[in-house]
């Protein structure tokens, strides 16, 4: 989990201003919060992005900010979820090899920034979405299909690299937006 403790700049603010103004600085700190959270939502996006070679979309669709900032709780949560993303939703797309037997030659498909040929998949519908996914045979019958996932968002997510990158983007952000909400709060209350 990534935190930031934003409590001594609230708690300093507050000191400073008195009487009805003091009013200002939760509902500034929570519009502050939420600004910050949509941005480092979107940056973990992009990392996410750049490291798995999932579109943007597929990525922005399974990191959400869970729990927003209120003025009773200074908190906003970014959660990833919807792990088993197949492959076929991958940036370049995947393709099937050319080859001999179908089956045997597989699918060539690009995630973790690399395209590799998975060796006995082939492209075909999902038996409850009937959309293209990429899939193995689990036996000689044509009975059931495995879907084939590429890398898991909420595991790059956890990533050293992602977690920097959204906690940095959160210190640099966190001053200029509880400043800007400030002053929007601080002119609604004078």
């Amino acid at each position: 989990m990534i935190g930031l403790d934003v409590r001594a700049d609230v708690r300093g603010t507050e000191r400073w201003l008195t009487g009805l103004r003091k009013k200002a600085v939760p509902k500034a700190a929570s519009m502050a919060i939420n600004r910050v959270a949509d941005t480092v939502r979107s940056r973990g996006v992009k990392a996410i992005s750049g490291i798995t070679s999932l579109k943007q979309k597929r990525v922005r669709e399974a990191v959400v900010i869970a729990v927003k900032a209120r003025r009773s709780n200074l908190t906003a949560v970014i959660r990833a979820k919807r792990s088993g993303i197949n492959l076929i939703e991958f940036v370049a797309g995947a393709k099937r090899v050319p080859g001999a037997f179908r089956r045997q030659a597989g699918v060539s498909a690009k995630a973790w920034g690399q395209r590799k040929v998975y060796k006995g998949t082939f492209i075909g519908k999902g038996p409850k979405s009937g959309k293209l996914i990429v899939a193995a045979r689990t036996s000689k019958a044509r009975g059931p299909l495995k879907g084939i996932a590429g890398p898991s968002v909420p595991r790059v997510f956890i990533s050293e690299e992602v977690r920097r990158e959204m906690l940095n983007t959160a210190r640099q952000r966190w001053p200029i937006e509880f400043e800007r909400a400030l002053r929007v709060a601080l002119r609604s209350v004078s």
